[in-house]
């Protein structure tokens, strides 16, 4: 298995992407997001600001963000996290570190096999308003899923690591 993460600079993009990798038999319920929790609010309303009602034909990124409660990670703020993956992610960036591990959520994306350099670039990202994704695939269709990423929005940042290291539930 092998985890491969995306940063997408914009909602639509990161809400396109989802969609069409729904589309291509990824499944949903392996996918994971993190975006900052006004982003995610200004994604679900509307140009009036009122909300829009999230149903099954709404995308399938608006699916995923509906009636998530924001969490508070350090570094970051009031995110919205989605995903198995991505509760665990949150949870290690907001508990004391163990080891030589570092600290909050750089910290927490250096756990899960992420370079240092990466880990910065992706939080940096999120507090920029872009949407942090990640899947979790078989090793068979990992290159399909970073050529798909790529071929979505060049102006994306890819990696991907083999396997999770250093988490805990």
């Amino acid at each position: 298995m092998k985890t491969v993460f995306c940063l997408f600079h914009e909602v639509e993009t990161a809400r396109a992407a989802i969609d069409h990798l729904i589309e291509r038999r990824f499944p949903r319920g392996q996918m994971n997001l993190l975006v900052l929790a006004q982003v995610a609010k200004n994604a679900l309303t509307d140009q009036r600001g009122s909300a829009i009602p999230v149903t099954g034909g709404q995308p399938h990124f608006h699916q995923m963000l509906a009636g998530k409660q924001p969490v508070i990670p350090p570094e970051l703020g009031k995110v919205v996290s989605v995903g198995e993956m991505a509760n665990i992610l949150t949870s290690a960036a907001s508990t004391p570190p163990s080891g030589d591990q570092q600290p909050g959520f750089n910290g927490a994306l250096a756990a899960f096999g992420l370079p240092p350099s990466v880990a910065s670039r992706f939080t940096e990202g999120i507090k920029n308003g872009g949407v942090l994704f990640f899947l979790r695939t078989e090793d068979g269709r990992s290159a399909e899923l970073v050529s798909l990423l790529r071929s979505l929005d060049g102006q994306n940042f890819i990696h991907h690591v083999g396997r999770v290291t250093n988490v805990e539930k």
